[in-house]
């Protein structure tokens, strides 16, 4: 059996899976379309949010290892925090897993998935990155023992996360794992390219993917699935709207949060008759200086339509946009974010969105590697 597309697929869906998430969910929340794409399109989605639920279990088997959040008592991984400057506005702080970026979501579980089939000495994960997947890969390694791994990043990687890699696989090679890093190409998508190319030359290698894979937007949408978990714990009774606001850059994070809260939202009593917008933010300029966690030429195939169904407004951000929302934050709570955790903050600085007693609205604050 040749494993390599495994960590492409989707849990398959039988009726028996169905029933075993009906009593605390609801795989299909929307009507049933007629035509075909929409047909579709609702398998597709119906497929993600059952290997979302997987997900967050396999995910919360290892909250110790992947949370540093401190006597954090929910079924989640981070927190959800409450501006002190801006009332009803929250930050979802992914800036507090172990690798400070919602990345080690995504690869953990792809991984994982990849281990429950194949277990060989010879294993090898290959992994291109801006900087946060790679942590997460090399954080994935390091709990689940895997016995070699190679990380690929771009010139263009900022001195700061080459030197956070370099440390970790060092720890990584002191404790008997086979890890190297090699910088190849000017930009992401070169570096991307030549990372699939090293993983198709060997049977026993696997590409775990940023953003563009089945399990890699289930990984990251389980962020979508704590929300709605914090968010009713708060028992905002005045509320009418929810709006999150998520940065993009291959798509994978905006697809599998959309699909989370779109799909999920219904199961909560307190939010099932809220208005739910999705807003994105991207960079205007790929030459950036402070968005280089997003700095992907264009969202990945994967995620298209899940895109243009779920998200209702895509803002474009710059630096300017971007420093003025770490200022903010940092005056906020004293944390410092990425830039692209920043820039979900221009929505509100723009009145795009306005939080209120109708209307909270939270940011993902996607990672604090700055």
């Amino acid at each position: 059996m040749h494993y390599k597309v495994y960590n492409n697929s989707p849990d398959v869906v039988t009726e028996e899976k169905l029933s075993s998430v009906r009593k605390f969910s609801n795989p299909i929340a929307f009507e049933i379309p007629q035509n075909v794409y929409q047909i579709n399109l609702a398998k597709r989605i119906n497929e993600l949010y059952i290997s979302t639920i997987n997900a967050k279990k396999t995910l919360l088997s290892y909250k110790a290892d992947l949370s540093t959040a401190v006597d954090f008592k929910n079924d989640c991984l981070t927190p959800l925090t409450e501006s002190t400057l801006c009332p009803m506005l929250f930050y979802k702080r992914e800036d507090l897993t172990s690798i400070k970026a919602y990345k080690v979501r995504g690869a953990f579980y792809q991984m994982s998935k990849i281990l429950e089939q194949n277990n060989s000495p010879k294993l090898k994960f290959v992994a291109a990155s801006t900087g946060n997947h790679a942590l997460g890969v090399l954080k994935t390694a390091e709990i689940l023992r895997t016995p070699n791994v190679t990380i690929c990043v771009s010139e263009c990687t900022t001195d700061f996360k080459k030197q956070e890699l370099k440390k970790r696989i060092f720890n990584l090679k002191a404790n008997g794992i086979n890890a190297e890093l090699i910088v190849s190409g000017q930009n992401f998508d070169q570096t991307n390219q030549f990372a699939q190319k090293i993983a198709e030359a060997d049977k026993y290698s696997f590409y775990i993917d940023p953003y563009n894979t089945h399990n890699a937007v289930a990984g990251q949408g389980t962020i979508g699935l704590e929300l709605l978990t914090q968010l009713e714990s708060k028992q905002l009774n005045k509320l009418k709207e929810l709006t999150v606001i998520v940065p993009i850059g291959g798509g994978g994070l905006i697809s599998g949060i959309a699909c989370a809260l779109k799909s999920g939202i219904k199961q909560f009593p307190s939010m099932k008759n809220l208005k739910l917008r999705i807003i994105g933010v991207s960079l205007r300029d790929l030459n950036s200086v402070y968005g280089d966690a997003i700095k992907v030429k264009a969202v990945g195939s994967h995620n298209d339509e899940y895109i243009n169904y779920f998200v209702e407004k895509m803002v474009k951000i710059d630096d300017i946009d971007m420093v003025k929302g770490i200022n903010f934050v940092y005056n906020d709570f004293g944390v410092k974010v990425e830039g692209a955790s920043a820039g979900t903050l221009k929505p509100i600085f723009e009145n795009i969105v306005t939080p209120s007693e109708a209307n909270a609205v939270v940011c993902i604050l996607s990672g604090g590697n700055i």
